[in-house]
């Protein structure tokens, strides 16, 4: 019996010597071909031969020269040396390329070729014992919602699939499939609305006397005590509205439409009316959209997340950009990815207007990043009043974090300084500081500090512990 297991384990281990290296040659193959290419990029004779093409041109395109130009043979024998000059620095720089990252194939192996790329740019973030800011965390997944104290003591509020604060946080507006309620933060519900498919419900900045939300694909009002439910869009994008901050009295909305516009309106100029009884004067059908308080966004790429930067500027995260926006639809300043196949994510303003956070997914490497933006102050903070918007407002993306996978919602902390993010892959919450050098710290084992056993597993098969909001 031992003679039978010992062939078994020699068989065994020299299969997955085998394995190991097919998988290694295949990464060497990889690695080879991408140090080729780079390699004949930078061979000035490489296009000449692939192509057929004249080598002498391409020569003098490498050294700086114009190779179709006219002159004499002194003329000529010196553009010939300094190609060829050109073309042995090149072949120096090609051969210590292929030294250094066949070195590096060698080194790393088949798992190493995989995250290759990666390092430098992500990294493990210390665990934390208690959130690095004051406040409370409001996060939802599918199967429930919770309250998360700095020490990371949690409450449960139920089994809610989304949550967001009210604006002082003294109430919590929570939604599942068909099913919109506010509860207290005990998870004491306060009143509840049925309405078929609600997601994205958001309650007003200021005085939280509105709640808007979108049932199937209508964007509809409610007030904040349940009553008055009425429609304000018949056909708007999977995007949480955004509520303009300023007085209590002022119910300003921005929400996406399904072609990549944006629209601000205010709920209260014209209402639409439902109900057996006749419609009363000044009321308009259900579904009937009010009037547009300022001129529509032109349409663009998918809008993926609006935010208010201010009273008179928007935030519109799309699936290639970041853009700020004026209420006439003039594009005041732009944030690009500086990689291809980007996908906008989800976006955070700070409590004073001077700092956003998002997330941006790069479906090429299968990675995300935590990145934010410095923002001049609100116009109305600047010198010669509200003239200064007229004035470019420069976006500058800094990559705070980045990990393999997606990432969650964001959330800035209420003294703006820190924006945390569900990451997934980790079952972390990550917390970035959102100015300065650098900085990260991590809340990790999400999942089972929530609640062991049946969530733990939960969240390994993939439900997402969502960071919805930060309250004081």
């Amino acid at each position: 019996m031992s003679v039978r297991r010992d062939r078994f384990d020699a068989a065994l281990a020299d299969r997955l010597h085998r394995l190991d290296d097919e998988r290694e040659q295949a990464a060497a193959a990889r690695a080879w071909t991408a140090v080729r290419a780079a390699y004949d990029a930078r061979d000035p004779l490489a296009a000449g031969r692939a192509a057929g093409g004249d080598a002498h041109r391409d020569a003098a395109a490498w050294a700086g020269t114009d190779g179709a130009a006219g002159g004499g043979a002194r003329g000529r024998g010196r553009r010939g040396a300094s190609a060829r000059r050109g073309a042995r620095r090149a072949r120096r720089w090609g051969v210590a390329l292929l030294v250094a990252l066949g070195g590096a194939a060698l080194a790393l192996g088949p798992a190493g070729a995989k995250v290759g790329d990666w390092i430098g740019r992500t990294f493990d973030p210390p665990a934390g014992r208690a959130l690095p800011a004051d406040g409370r965390l409001l996060v939802s997944d599918p199967t429930g919602a919770w309250i998360v104290q700095r020490d990371l003591s949690a409450r449960w509020l139920g089994a809610w699939s989304t949550a967001s604060w009210s604006p002082r946080g003294l109430f919590v507006l929570a939604t599942r499939r068909d099913l919109l309620a506010a509860l207290d933060p005990r998870g004491q519900v306060r009143w509840t609305l049925s309405r078929p498919h609600v997601s994205h419900a958001i309650w007003s900045r200021g005085d939280g006397y509105r709640v808007a939300y979108r049932s199937r694909r209508q964007l509809r009002v409610v007030a904040g005590d349940g009553s008055g439910d009425r429609a304000l869009a018949a056909r708007t994008a999977a995007v949480t509205p955004a509520w303009r901050p300023g007085p209590a009295h002022d119910h300003v909305l921005a929400y996406a439409t399904p072609r990549g516009g944006v629209v601000v309106r205010d709920v209260d100029a014209v209402a639409s009316w439902e109900g057996p009884t006749p419609r009363p004067a000044g009321w308009l059908p259900s579904g009937a959209p009010a009037p547009a308080l300022a001129v529509p966004v032109r349409r663009g790429k998918p809008v993926r997340a609006i935010a208010w930067a201010g009273r008179d500027r928007l935030l519109v995260l799309r699936r290639d950009r970041l853009d700020l926006l004026a209420l006439d639809g003039r594009r005041l300043a732009t944030a690009r990815p500086p990689w291809p196949g980007f996908l906008g994510g989800n976006l955070a303003v700070g409590p004073d207007g001077r700092v956003a956070a998002f997330v941006a997914f790069d479906r090429v490497r299968g990675a995300s990043e935590l990145r934010t933006v410095r923002l001049d102050p609100p116009p109305s903070r600047r010198a010669g009043g509200a003239s200064g918007i007229d004035r470019p407002v420069r976006l500058r993306a800094r990559m705070r974090f980045a990990g393999p996978g997606g990432f969650g919602e964001v959330a800035i902390s209420p003294d703006g300084r820190w924006a945390g993010v569900w990451w997934p892959a980790g079952d972390r919450w990550v917390f970035a500081r959102t100015t300065g050098p650098r900085r990260v710290t991590a809340v990790g084992r999400v999942s089972r500090r929530l609640d062991p056993g049946t969530r733990a597993r939960a969240s390994v098969a993939g439900s997402p512990v969502g960071v919805s909001g930060w309250m004081p």
